[in-house]
């Protein structure tokens, strides 16, 4: 029930926020992962400057979608 489930969100405290848990099969099913749709929505990414430091960036194409990659 909680993004926890998902390898690349465990590590980030904000996971519940992270838009790119859609992607992952293992948090497809999360309510709060689908209704996210831009990386503008997650605060771990939207706060930083580069994208360059967030764990999912460089094996998922969702941080496409962050207006900081």
């Amino acid at each position: 029930s909680t993004c926890a489930s998902c390898p690349n969100c465990a590590s980030l405290s904000t996971c519940a926020s992270l838009p790119y848990c859609a992607s992952l099969s293992t948090c497809a099913s999360l309510p709060y992962c689908a209704s996210l749709s831009t990386c503008a929505s997650c605060p771990n990414c939207a706060s930083l400057s580069t994208c360059a430091s967030l764990p999912y960036c460089a094996s998922l194409s969702t941080c496409a979608s962050c207006p900081n990659c």
